[in-house]
């Protein structure tokens, strides 16, 4: 058993890289998005032994927009070491992507422990907090580069509840 994890954590691996890398396209479509992101997860469904679960749905008419690459993954990693993973109940995340107006709405849900207010206002003004954790903070810097002022982000968190994350995208770019 410990070979057939080995052979699919590699598999997730090159699935990463290979989307990462494939192109020296900045953008990739939102089904290649989640594609990297369930690679990720096969990766962290066996570091820590399937103690989570995750459910992704995305709209049919989403999958072929254009975003940045490696949008996603940094919310579910943060979600999984600060919320989830020291819970003893098994930790769950949502991920929902639909079209609503001119917006590609992105919703990350998860059931952990929750975020301070104190860091959650750090969060908001995209400082990284703490020294060496960039993942949010480089989405939240490289997502006007893509959009302007046109895109939206909203974090919300509750001790003990777990916090939410929602990320507006326009549809014309």
């Amino acid at each position: 058993s410990k070979n057939e994890g080995i052979r699919q954590m590699t598999d997730a691996l090159m699935q990463i890289l290979d989307c990462s890398f494939r192109d020296f396209e900045s953008t990739h479509t939102l089904e290649d998005e989640v594609h990297m992101l369930e690679a990720y997860l096969c990766i962290m469904k066996i570091r820590y032994a399937e103690n989570f679960s995750v459910m992704i749905d995305i709209e049919e008419q989403c999958k072929g927009y254009r975003i940045p690459k490696l949008v996603l993954q940094p919310f579910i990693e943060n979600a999984l070491t600060h919320g989830l993973l020291d819970e003893m109940a098994e930790g769950r995340i949502k991920v929902g992507i639909h079209k609503a107006g001119k917006f590609i709405v992105i919703v990350i849900e998860d059931n952990g422990c929750g975020i301070s207010n104190e860091i959650l206002e750090q969060i908001k003004d995209g400082y990284e907090t703490k020294a060496g954790r960039i993942g949010i903070a480089n989405v939240l810097k490289r997502l006007p580069l893509y959009y302007g002022e046109d895109f939206a982000f909203l974090i919300e968190s509750s001790l003990g509840v777990g916090t939410k994350v929602e990320i507006r995208i326009p549809v014309s770019n």
